[in-house]
């Protein structure tokens, strides 16, 4: 856990300082040309600020994770209040503005900070989280060592074997994601209104793919734990995307940005199971190369 506290420790400084920057430079040469596009960046910051603690029964983990949530929930407040004050949604003064900034940015401190204090207290191996270096490195030491899996026992070999396909479903799962959204969004923006209907029909070949790979996915699992909700929440995302992206068109982008956000929230607890299967891989792959 301190490792995954680490990772996310520069991103949660980066997003706070940016809108402290970003509300000032508004304040001096108001929302246009360049700040525009640099209005969006908050955005970006919180996606890489979003936790993946891996979570476990015990108490000091219990309360790492209540903390993790509300911590999460400080920055998305911050989010929605800043995109509405600075897009002049909502009238606000500025030092009201950054005053409420001040307030929240200290909030989210605290709760750092206490993080901080409960991962110390709390002894898990530092080998229980996956860097992506780590991630890559494991991978190709499984595919250049296939000739030393004769030497293992059949469990080992099994065991191997299911890890690595878990995380190849995670990979490809991702992938289908990422065009979902990402593609989905282009195509509209490029093909036009005419076209709606083949980018809906490609949506839908597409989700059935990922839902057959998420069918795959917990099979390996050996459960059936999550996958409603996780095929669930995803697809209630890409159809806010699509609705949003297809057929509604609120004048100004600024609230078909906060709709894209808002939707990829919804695809939080399927990254989070992605992120169980990544941990359970390197645990495997770490253990049986160890022997």
């Amino acid at each position: 856990m301190k490792q995954k506290f680490n990772q996310l420790l520069l991103p949660i400084i980066l997003f706070y300082f940016n809108n402290f920057v970003l509300i000032i430079f508004i304040w001096m040469f108001s929302l246009k040309g360049f700040l525009y596009i640099w209005f969006f960046t908050p955005f970006v910051f919180i996606l890489f600020t979003i936790p993946s603690y891996t979570k476990n029964n015990t108490l000091e983990s219990q309360k790492i994770m209540y903390l993790v949530k509300r911590d999460f929930l400080i920055r998305i407040l911050l989010l929605i209040f800043n995109f509405f004050a600075l897009g002049n949604v909502i009238k606000f003064h500025l030092i009201y503005l950054s005053i409420v900034n001040i307030i929240l940015t200290i909030i989210g401190i605290y709760y750092q900070l206490k993080i901080y204090k409960w991962i110390n207290r709390l002894s898990v191996s530092s080998e229980d989280q996956l860097s992506i270096k780590e991630g890559f490195s494991l991978i190709n030491d499984y595919v250049d060592r296939q000739n030393n899996l004769r030497y293992k026992t059949l469990r080992q070999k099994n065991e191997l074997k299911h890890s690595f396909n878990l995380i190849l479903l995670v990979g490809y799962s991702y992938a289908i994601i990422l065009f979902l959204v990402v593609g989905g969004i282009i195509l509209f923006r490029m093909l036009g209104k005419s076209y709606n209907g083949y980018v809906f029909m490609l949506a839908f070949l597409l989700i059935v793919v990922y839902l057959y790979i998420t069918e795959k996915k917990f099979i390996l699992l050996g459960t059936d734990n999550h996958k409603f909700r996780d095929n669930f929440t995803l697809m209630i995302g890409v159809f806010i995307v699509y609705v949003l992206q297809g057929y509604v068109h609120i004048g100004t982008g600024t609230f078909n940005v906060l709709g894209v956000f808002f939707a990829i929230l919804f695809f939080l607890p399927t990254f989070h199971t992605n992120q169980l299967i990544i941990d359970y891989f390197r645990k495997a792959n770490v253990k049986n190369n160890s022997k």
